[in-house]
């Protein structure tokens, strides 16, 4: 096979993924099963404390972050089999008092996030959560994980009582064969999403490099990262798809900074990039955290640049605020990087918002 170009390489990677939008798509959407039970532990966080709840319920919380945790016979069957568990050295905080949980509403549905205000205590969630419970290397410019597939072995235990009390004389034996026909293909049922973030400033940018005092960057940043989260949740929901890609990022910076700024600001965004002064790159900035090993050719990778820099001062031209962000995000969604940085990307995402708006119906929130 003839090895690709660098032009190749580009438009390759920028080939659309999103499914299309239903049509037509009414907003927002049903809130998913999990969201029931989270509710009921914000609720019981109020009286007993965040952490204490969640430690409760999810058994990775018993184990610590450890090379090769997430293969040892302990944490597999606690996790993926439910078994209680008493670990010898349970995973620890440094400032448990400092979390928080909240149902935060989305055009998605609401969905349940999980804010701490210490770098040490976000890495050490994100490790448990999403990783396994293993010490893997989280970049300084990352301050948010969406977590999917997340097992909830409270919300089985609860599925197993009602059938028990429907079938008093099933036994374990009749449980385990309803699990595996009934329970187990409906993922629904027992898997949950959660949002982690931390409070420190968004991508790693300081406040002084934003020109803004501490105080107010702290606040547009969790606004940015809270927002930009719930856009891969509502790809994710919507169209299918969440993915570690520059698009999806785009899509969700561009939610995070119209929403925190008032309008999306093209220079905040290729900071956080690390494109602030393009061509030049600066090293740490979030672009390297997503062509992973897509890219063979030196070239592809500055043509990604010069992409999401086009990108991003075509985005900042739209006129467009409030709900009909979500517009720009479909649209942004049902094109792709190469034609949106390219001479004719502005008119293209005028039209398809022009073309969206009959398909989006927004409904009043209760």
């Amino acid at each position: 096979m003839k090895p690709a170009t660098e032009p190749e390489e580009f438009t390759r990677y920028c080939a659309d993924v999103f499914n299309p939008p239903p049509t037509p798509l009414r907003l927002p959407l049903a809130d998913e099963d999990f969201v029931a039970e989270w509710e009921e532990y914000s609720n019981e966080a109020s009286a007993h404390g965040v952490w204490n709840v969640l430690r409760d319920k999810f058994p990775q919380l018993k184990f610590p972050i450890t090379t090769g945790m997430s293969a040892s016979e302990s944490y597999r069957a606690a996790t993926r089999c439910g078994e209680k568990t008493t670990a010898n050295s349970p995973l620890a905080l440094e400032h448990p008092e400092c979390l928080f949980l909240f149902l935060h509403p989305t055009e998605a549905g609401k969905i349940p996030v999980l804010v701490t205000g210490h770098r040490n205590d976000f890495t050490t969630l994100v490790r448990a959560f999403a990783h396994r419970n293993e010490p893997v290397a989280i970049p300084d410019s990352q301050g948010a994980c969406m977590v999917t597939g997340l097992n909830n072995w409270n919300r089985i235990r609860k599925i197993r009582n009602q059938f028990h009390t429907r079938n008093p004389h099933a036994g374990n034996d009749g449980w385990l064969a309803e699990f595996e026909r009934v329970i187990k293909p409906q993922t629904s049922l027992y898997r949950d999403r959660l949002i982690i973030l931390s409070d420190g400033p968004y991508s790693g940018v300081t406040a002084c490099e934003m020109e803004l005092d501490d105080a107010k960057w702290k606040s547009l940043s969790l606004r940015i990262r809270l927002e930009h989260e719930c856009t891969h949740y509502f790809t994710k929901r919507v169209l299918g798809a969440m993915r570690n890609h520059v698009l999806d990022e785009i899509l969700a910076d561009y939610m995070g900074i119209s929403a925190a700024a008032g309008a999306f600001r093209a220079d905040w965004f290729l900071k956080f990039f690390g494109l602030e002064n393009f061509p030049a790159y600066r090293r740490g900035g979030r672009l390297e955290n997503y062509f992973g090993k897509n890219f063979v050719h030196a070239n592809s990778i500055a043509l990604l640049r010069q992409g999401v820099h086009q990108t991003a001062h075509v985005l900042e031209r739209l006129p467009y605020s409030g709900k009909e962000r979500i517009l720009v995000l479909l649209a942004l969604a049902t094109t792709n990087l190469a034609e949106i940085s390219g001479p004719r990307g502005y008119d293209l995402l005028r039209s398809t918002v022009d073309s969206l708006r009959a398909e989006v119906v927004f409904a009043q929130r209760e």
